[in-house]
């Protein structure tokens, strides 16, 4: 997914949230609306890491403008601790999000350096093989001539010993 599309989802996520929030604090219901807003921000912190504190503050700005707006009857007290919750959750989101990240990427470049060494070890084996095939076609050369050698020199001696008689 690129960049461009995170960031309509995002926008469009908090456009929705707004009219939600908008729609219902006009109904006096002022609770469980708020809950929507981790949707977001737990998205922002899974693709953006820190860089999600923005999404919750422009989420925490649009809540208190919305209170005043509408002059909503709670206290801005309760926005405001509302937001601080947000706050939380998006530190703990975006550090699990950015330790996942990193390890994620250590694995990958453990995992590129096991196939570097598979692939080395791979060709060495090739290549050791094709000494080791090597070196048995020499000694049975080698083998050859010795039993050559050894045939000319029994068949000398028995020439020796031919004339000697």
């Amino acid at each position: 997914m690129t960049t461009k599309n995170r960031i309509a989802i995002i926008a469009l996520m908090i456009t929705t949230l707004g009219l939600i929030t908008f729609y219902l604090q006009t109904k006096g219901i002022s609770t469980v609306f708020t809950h929507l807003y981790y949707i977001p921000i737990i998205f922002a912190c899974i693709w953006w890491q820190r860089k999600a504190y923005a999404i919750t503050a422009i989420l925490g700005t649009m809540l208190i403008a919305i209170h005043l707006l509408n002059g909503a009857n709670q206290s801005i007290s309760e926005d405001i601790l509302r937001i601080g919750v947000m706050f939380i959750i998006t530190l703990l989101t975006s550090e699990l999000s950015a330790s996942e990240k990193k390890y994620n990427n250590q694995v990958n470049i453990q995992e590129e350096d096991l196939k570097k060494a598979y692939n080395e070890i791979k060709e060495s084996y090739v290549t050791l093989k094709d000494v080791n095939l090597k070196l048995a076609d020499k000694l049975k050369e080698n083998e050859r001539l010795y039993k050559t050698t050894i045939d000319r020199e029994l068949a000398m001696t028995e020439l020796k010993k031919k004339v000697n008689n």
